[in-house]
């Protein structure tokens, strides 16, 4: 994989000349594949996390932030409203060593219709290049897992998942670059969605969701 992702990186850059800064963080990208086109619940849901996406980035949502201290594990869930009622919570956290793990939770009257979970891991690979000051600095491998929940009545529908590697020498490879799997899904819903749950009811997070 390592192989492919430097034939494609020398094919850019002979193509288009200097790797360009790296792009803001965008909204998590709306996948195309032919395993989530098509199905009426999957469009349905993923049509109103697009709403709710636009009012986010056009300022359109109050937020309130609900930051937390599990055990050492420090995090915030951002709750953004619209007319009162919250339709999106933003959860980053880091576990203290090597892993940040993120989700998006989209709710349409009140209920949770979507999840959208990253989580990366990253580890030295034992390889060195110099900055653009000489020093040496360390290369890592990062390693990333973006999960996907579309959610009905309480239940998993469609379950979609996509894995990735990338050196931290190389610019982040495009998504659609590898295959998005489709699973089984899941009988309860993800765990992390109850730390949602707790930080709209009671404006904190219920640290037993990580026991």
């Amino acid at each position: 994989m390592r192989a492919t992702i430097s034939a494609l990186l020398l094919l850019i850059l002979t193509a288009c000349g200097p790797t360009p800064d790296p792009e803001p963080v965008a909204p998590p990208p709306t996948p195309t594949d032919k395993q989530v086109t098509g199905d009426p619940v999957v469009d349905s849901i993923r049509t109103e996390q697009a709403r709710i996406e636009e009012l986010f980035t056009t300022g359109m949502l109050q937020q309130q932030n609900v930051m937390y201290n599990c055990d050492g594990l420090m995090g915030i869930a951002e709750l953004h409203k619209k007319d009162g009622q919250v339709v999106l919570v933003r959860n980053r956290y880091d576990d203290g060593e090597n892993r940040i793990i993120t989700d998006r939770f989209y709710y349409k009257d009140s209920v949770l219709i979507h999840q959208f979970s990253e989580t990366l891991r990253w580890e030295f690979d034992g390889t060195t290049r110099p900055d653009q000051n000489g020093n040496e600095v360390p290369g890592i491998t990062n390693y990333l897992g973006r999960y996907r929940y579309y959610i009905q009545d309480g239940k998993v529908v469609k379950f979609l998942k996509r894995k990735f590697v990338f050196s931290s020498f190389e610019p982040e490879p495009a998504e659609e670059s590898f295959p998005l799997e489709e699973a089984t899904p899941p009988s309860v819903l993800p765990y992390r969605s109850r730390l949602a749950q707790s930080a709209i009811d009671d404006s904190k997070v219920d640290c037993s969701v990580f026991k």
